[in-house]
């Protein structure tokens, strides 16, 4: 046993490469970690625009109009309630928010229609057209602070309910918007 004191451990040069391969792994997978961070917190904002459209719906099946846009802004983190009825326990802020920069999502109504907008990060998503597509009208009129044709998700009312009275009988019109 006739064994070399240097023969004991890694060269330098090796100790060197196995510590740059390290670094070129860590610089490939981190930019994906951030960006399904992305995906998530905007996922986590459609769900949260989904929740709410369900929620005005019911609201507006009871009041026949949706909350004035200064009524529904002033209620995010709270309660969406009317006449004893509770459409949803607690109307959610963007996942971004943090304790002392609160962001609330961008909503306008004049009772008859409703737009909700969200800002996404993910400006790739295929989804953001799609849904300005969806409410061309109450998006071209929306002058929310977080305005940006780039970004904005947009969730408007699907369709109202009209009643009208002829004879006796209610008529019930379904218009799509």
């Amino acid at each position: 046993n006739l064994r070399s004191p240097f023969k004991l451990g890694f060269t330098l040069i090796e100790l060197l490469i196995v510590i740059a391969i390290m670094g070129i792994l860590v610089a490939l997978l981190l930019p994906n970690l951030a960006s399904a961070r992305e995906r998530a917190r905007d996922s986590r904002r459609k769900t949260d625009l989904s929740s709410i459209q369900t929620a005005l719906r019911l609201y507006y099946s009871d009041n026949q109009s949706f909350p004035d846009t200064a009524t529904l802004t002033a209620l995010w983190g709270s309660a969406l309630s009317s006449n004893n009825n509770t459409y949803m326990a607690v109307l959610p802020r963007d996942p971004s928010s943090a304790p002392g920069a609160i962001i609330s999502y961008g909503y306008n109504s004049n009772g008859n229609t409703y737009i909700l907008v969200s800002t996404l990060e993910n400006l790739s998503d295929a989804e953001i057209a799609a849904s300005q597509l969806r409410c061309p009208s109450t998006y071209s009129g929306y002058q929310g602070t977080n305005n940006d044709a780039n970004s904005n998700y947009v969730v408007c009312e699907e369709s109202v309910m009209t009643h009208q009275t002829k004879g006796g009988f209610t008529l019930i019109a379904l218009l799509l918007v």
